[in-house]
């Protein structure tokens, strides 16, 4: 295995690489400022798109020999940043909002203590698998230093109930916990969602895939997510670019229309994403998983 030996290279250096690759860009303040501020090594991740080969920038336009622009592949980077402002917000209502409800679920049909009950998951195996995950969201909740914790622990004997044992778990656990408990409860509870509890499976760990690659600032930007949401056949018919067919955050858009229970918030978001498409217009939407008519394909999104 061989060692890194490359040396540092100033940010003037770092222009000249992109230049010397194919990017049309020039030495200026505002160049500078803006790769001091993103970093070479980030933006180098939006570029990547954007070649023909290894190190290479396709040409823009062959005919003309025109080349793609900095200014383009800023652009890209910040309506991604955007994006993932707009998105982490959603998807954290929408957890919130499962954890409620799931909570509400359990406390009601199995008891505050319901978690504890082996005949709310489909075996015993996931029943000690969610109990391990269970006493890791505590131990996370004591380390930082959350009150509450210590509350049930003095007064209640670690009788942790379940809506507080959801507010201590990550989303991640929540959604396991959901594909973990009966199928019986499942599909009562996703009734309340209007849908399969297939469906409602897939779409809450979608979601959970959507908030980490947003919460780690990672490229969503021309990028195909490692997880798919499952959506019905006649929904997929409504985008005929079939980008329905892929995760990206197009397609985790229309899933949240359908888990957010808070329609306000999800019209403001939706207007606030095509208010960014418009300030950076050198980006196609596209790259996103945007169909054109995107708009209007949400609006008609039937929801229950």
């Amino acid at each position: 295995m061989a060692h890194y030996t490359r040396t540092a290279t100033t940010v003037n250096e770092q222009i000249d690489i992109l230049f010397r690759r194919g990017l049309d860009i020039t030495v200026d303040d505002q160049t500078i400022h803006r790769l001091e501020n993103i970093g070479y090594f980030k933006f180098k991740g939006y570029c990547f798109p954007f070649y023909s080969e290894k190190d290479k920038f396709a040409l823009k336009n062959p005919q003309q020999n025109k080349k793609y622009t900095f200014d383009e592949i800023y652009q890209s980077y910040m309506l991604d940043q955007k994006l993932h402002l707009l998105l982490l917000g959603l998807t954290n209502r929408i957890e919130t909002q499962f954890k409620a409800r799931l909570g509400y679920y359990i406390a009601m049909n199995y008891g505050p203590l319901g978690y504890k009950n082996k005949a709310l998951f489909r075996n015993e195996e996931l029943y000690n698998n969610w109990q391990a995950r269970s006493q890791n969201g505590q131990q996370n909740a004591l380390e930082r230093n959350e009150s509450y914790v210590k509350h049930y622990q003095t007064d209640y004997e670690n009788d942790f109930p379940i809506w507080v044992v959801l507010e201590m778990a990550s989303f991640g656990d929540v959604s396991k916990l959901f594909s973990d408990i009966s199928t019986v409860d499942q599909k009562t509870f996703a009734r309340q969602y209007g849908q399969s509890y297939v469906y409602v499976k897939s779409w809450i760990h979608f979601i959970v895939a959507v908030r980490n690659y947003c919460a780690h600032n990672s490229r969503t930007f021309r990028r195909q997510f490692h997880v798919a949401p499952r959506i019905d056949s006649k929904e997929k018919r409504l985008v005929t670019e079939n980008y329905l067919n892929f995760g990206n955050l197009f397609s985790a858009l229309f899933v949240a229309k359908k888990m957010c229970k808070s329609r306000r918030y999800f019209d403001d978001t939706v207007a606030s994403i095509k208010h960014y498409f418009a300030a950076y217009p050198l980006v196609d939407i596209g790259y996103f998983g945007f169909p054109n008519n995107w708009e209007s394909i949400l609006a008609n999104l039937v929801v229950s």
